[in-house]
């Protein structure tokens, strides 16, 4: 029904013109989640990224137990960060998070979230795929659209090791994380830090 009534009013934006994209500019959805911590801000371009921001503390609830135990001055690396729902929590909690995200409409939207909750002295994204060699490759999408997921660098094959056929191949650097340097931010390495990888959470180094 939803898709019924939208079509006469979809169709009048499909060609862009000073109003339209005036219109949908100002716009700008943005969910603001309630945590037991506060408040966070999450751009909603599509409902997928909607649904991400909702479930920010019950898709993954151990995740959100996890980030509470950090000790003061913890580091998360959050390996796939997608829009940055759990680096922003962890900034919340008090964290400072390196946030790898190597899809490109992923690592805008994560910027964008950074950038709603004041967070750039806190967290810092990087658009590359970390992984175990430092190189030039793919990333292979399961889907074309912002807050997507499920995506592979380097080959397009799943997580059950199975080949897909992906909507897009997009350029990327690929690094491996104990090979990179903050720069000026030198004192960010010398933390004991958590690595998040998707839904896995671990203690990264000492």
């Amino acid at each position: 029904m939803f898709e019924l009534l939208a079509q006469p009013f979809a169709w009048s934006f499909r060609r862009a013109n000073r109003f339209n994209v005036r219109l949908l500019a100002k716009a700008d959805p943005i969910h603001e989640a309630i945590t037991g911590r506060g408040r966070l801000k999450f751009h909603c371009p599509n409902l997928l990224a909607l649904w991400r921001a909702e479930t920010l503390t019950t898709k993954e609830p151990d995740t959100i137990a996890w980030i509470d135990g950090f000790g003061a001055d913890a580091l998360l690396y959050d390996v796939g960060a997608n829009v940055g729902l759990y680096s922003l929590y962890a900034a919340l909690a008090g964290a400072r998070v390196i946030a790898f995200e190597p899809e490109a409409q992923n690592y805008a939207l994560l910027n964008r979230n950074i950038h709603a909750n004041a967070f750039q002295e806190k967290v810092s994204a990087l658009n590359v795929a970390a992984g175990d060699s430092t190189r030039i490759s793919h990333l292979y999408l399961s889907r074309f659209e912002a807050a997507g997921a499920l995506h592979n660098f380097d080959k397009p094959v799943d997580y059950n090791k199975q080949p897909f056929a992906p909507e897009f191949k997009q350029g990327v650097m690929g690094a491996r994380i104990g090979s990179m340097s903050m720069g000026g931010s030198v004192a960010w390495r010398k933390t004991p830090a958590m690595l998040r990888i998707g839904r896995d959470r671990v203690k990264a180094s000492a």
